[in-house]
């Protein structure tokens, strides 16, 4: 059975605290996830990839007020960072 982690821990008015870059397997470009709370460690980001772990992230639209939750399904995951949150994201892996 492949772990579920609830990583939602997030105030309801804070900004966005970093960008999560995703790429799905058998895609060239990357997911950006806007995401609010705490930054994973990259052995958080790790451990998520290597046990297929499906993750609860609090996430927002790019100049929107209102969060909500998303999963990520890491099985479908071949590669995963974090980056600070900034207004342009021209970074790409």
């Amino acid at each position: 059975m492949r772990p579920v982690v609830d990583a939602t821990v997030a105030a309801p008015d804070e900004p966005p605290g970093y960008l999560l870059y995703l790429l799905p397997a058998g895609q060239d470009k990357e997911v950006v996830l806007e995401v609010h709370g705490t930054v994973p460690t990259d052995h958080d980001l790790a451990t998520w990839l290597s046990t297929r772990a499906a993750v609860t992230l609090t996430a927002s639209r790019e100049g929107s007020a209102g969060t909500f939750p998303v999963t990520v399904n890491f099985a479908h995951i071949v590669l995963a960072r974090t980056a600070p949150h900034t207004i342009t994201r021209h970074v790409t892996f």
